[in-house]
């Protein structure tokens, strides 16, 4: 998600997890810094090694699988990115995004919701973002919730796909409507699930005093309160699809939304969001952050004519 706020044009994204003294980690910087992202805050320990993941995509389907080796993942505490952010000199954040709780171990439960206390007290009350993976469905609804309820309601903006949506909420399949409204009965603002090449189902609170709670939603999506709406993805005219990295993108492109000089609507915030996804997608790698969003429709369009 950084990499991707990063390379749209935005400034001031900086990257803040655990690594090892190893050539993984000098990899990991020399690319991310690479697209513009501020690695200055990374947590070196010589003691693990920097986690690591293999994707292969499965030619035909597009599908992936997924090989991990969590590594420092497994000794990465909230403490320590609280520590880090007290260490800013400016604590006028924007956005705070935290991904993927489920492979972050000592990341979970009470200190996960202990992690947003702290952001939000730390950071000035910026936005805060939270992005699901590695959710395993042999797991129950119960076990889910150890790891995310007690954060959830200090959460702004959340996002999974309809399969991790399903397993954490016990939906039935493609219930993406009360998969949603289970989030948002859990005090999050607002619920992206997204659903491959179905598009994604976005829904904001109704609730004026969770709203509020919010600095920036307060002050930029006072207007979307209550909205939901299921929108359409982008069509993709290429024959073989890897989608790996379109959920970050996808999260990227709606965090931006937060990010523009002027406000924006809900249905222009969630277009960002599958236009970031689609260019991923593409290979598309212009910045786009004084972009209209009618210019990026049509650079999308002509991409593949």
């Amino acid at each position: 998600v950084s990499t991707m706020l990063a390379s749209l044009g935005y400034k001031n994204v900086v990257a803040i997890t655990k690594v090892g003294k190893d050539s993984n980690c000098k990899e990991l910087i020399k690319q991310m810094s690479k697209e513009g992202v501020d690695c200055s805050r990374m947590i070196v320990d010589s003691d693990v090694q920097t986690a690591l993941a293999v994707l292969p995509i499965y030619s035909g389907t597009g599908g992936r699988g997924c090989f991990v080796n969590l590594a420092a993942n497994t000794r990465f505490f909230h403490s320590e990115i609280l520590q880090s952010l007290k260490n800013f000199k400016n604590h006028d954040a924007a956005i705070f995004h935290f991904g993927y709780p489920h492979i972050t171990p000592q990341i979970q439960g009470k200190n996960l919701e202990s992690l947003f206390i702290g952001v939000k007290e730390i950071l000035d009350g910026p936005l805060t973002s939270l992005d699901l993976n590695g959710v395993d469905s042999n797991d129950s609804k119960e076990k889910h919730f150890d790891v995310l309820g007690p954060a959830l309601r200090y959460v702004d903006f959340l996002h999974a796909n309809i399969e991790e949506a399903e397993c954490i909420t016990g939906c039935a399949k493609g219930d993406f409507v009360n998969a949603a409204k289970w989030f948002i009965d859990k005090g999050v603002a607002i619920v992206a699930i997204t659903m491959g090449g179905k598009g994604a189902y976005i829904e904001v609170t109704s609730s004026i005093d969770r709203m509020n709670q919010s600095k920036e939603l307060s002050k930029r999506a006072q207007k979307w309160k209550g909205l939901s709406q299921n929108f359409p993805s982008y069509p993709l005219k290429i024959p073989n699809i890897n989608s790996n990295g379109a959920g970050d993108s996808f999260v990227a492109g709606f965090l931006s939304s937060f990010l523009r000089d002027s406000l924006i609507s809900f249905e222009d915030a969630s277009k960002l969001a599958l236009l970031c996804a689609t260019r991923k997608i593409l290979g598309i790698k212009d910045e786009w952050r004084m972009m209209q969003i009618v210019a990026i429709e049509k650079q999308v369009k002509d991409f593949q004519s």
